[in-house]
């Protein structure tokens, strides 16, 4: 069993430690087969799949990592969605965002 650190210190309930692996079919029936997943999809896609890049010199490339940074975790989400779909697994070394 392991804790979870969250802003006001640790959970007082330890989680279990799973070892199993969500595999690509795992991510479709959540976020596509489950109606509160497709909900939390849709919430994912319109907080973090909006513009990325943004201008302004040191602090403009600073907000562009940053948003590039947390599209990556939606870019994960639907490229599994996608290859459970039958899509080929994307490609770790492309840096073109799947969304």
């Amino acid at each position: 069993m392991v804790g979870v650190a969250l802003p006001g210190g640790l959970i007082s309930h330890p989680l279990p430690v799973n070892t199993a692996k969500a595999d690509p079919a795992t991510y479709a029936r959540v976020f596509e087969g489950h109606h509160e997943g497709a909900l939390v999809l849709e919430d994912l896609i319109a907080r973090f799949g909006g513009a990325l890049f943004v201008k302004g010199g040191e602090e403009g490339r600073r907000e562009t990592d940053y948003r590039l940074g947390r599209r990556a975790v939606l870019d994960f989400i639907l490229g599994q969605i996608n290859q459970a779909d039958g899509a080929d697994p994307p490609d770790e070394d492309d840096p073109q965002p799947a969304a």
